[in-house]
């Protein structure tokens, strides 16, 4: 079911990116969060997940985690 759920949260993150850069940016993480967690939970329990898969996506995740500030403050609202 989650792996399900990523065909409909993927798309809206891009979405979300386009036209909600911040909304976009809180998505893609919770959603790459959670990906990590569900693919890691997987890998040690009941495995069939490549490692080499696991840990590319924990990198991306990182990437992601330190490039959210930068991000962040180019998208924010100028009202001047």
């Amino acid at each position: 079911m989650f792996w399900v759920s990523l065909t409909i949260l993927h798309p809206l993150t891009v979405l979300l990116l386009l036209f909600r850069k911040r909304a976009g940016v809180v998505v893609a993480l919770v959603v790459i969060l959670a990906d990590i967690a569900v693919h890691w939970t997987v890998f040690l329990t009941i495995g069939g997940n490549p490692l080499f898969g696991v840990v590319n996506q924990t990198m991306f995740a990182v990437f992601l985690l330190i490039t959210t500030p930068t991000l962040w403050r180019s998208f924010r609202i100028d009202l001047a």
